[in-house]
């Protein structure tokens, strides 16, 4: 993923968006209300790899999806204008049941979900600490 934050308050009328790039498109949410989806049809690694152009086209689609119906309810919903449609214990619920999937995956054993938070965070340390050491 690429980022770039820019912020200014000398700016006028200014503007307000934020454009998040990922390998398969990109995300666009403009002035706090809409919300728009470019998918491309092939990953930008893939590109990459394989063309020998200088600046390749990739073809994407602009679309209105269940990510689109889901980003616009959580934008309506902190501006009151609708109910979200999960609140933040099913949040909460999806972290656990994915924090115990992984959990389950480095240890190899069934376990309950929530599984023991500390038990995970001590797994997770040590895969950050490998994945970041210097040699």
């Amino acid at each position: 993923m690429w980022g770039t934050f820019l912020s200014s308050i000398g700016d006028s009328p200014g503007s307000n968006r934020l454009e998040i790039y990922g390998e398969l498109g990109k995300l666009v949410v403009e002035d706090n209300q809409f919300i728009t989806v470019y998918q491309n049809e092939t990953s930008t690694a893939h590109v990459s790899k394989t063309s020998w152009e200088m600046y390749p086209k990739i073809p994407f689609t602009q679309e209105c999806n269940e990510y689109t119906v889901v980003l616009q309810n959580f934008a309506d919903s902190i501006e009151g204008r609708v109910k979200p449609l999960a609140t933040l214990l099913d949040g909460q619920r999806a972290l656990e049941n994915a924090n115990a999937a992984y959990l389950s995956d480095w240890q190899q054993s069934a376990l309950a979900i929530p599984c023991n938070s500390e038990e995970y965070y001590r797994e997770l340390e040590k895969r950050c600490e490998a994945k970041y050491r210097f040699h």
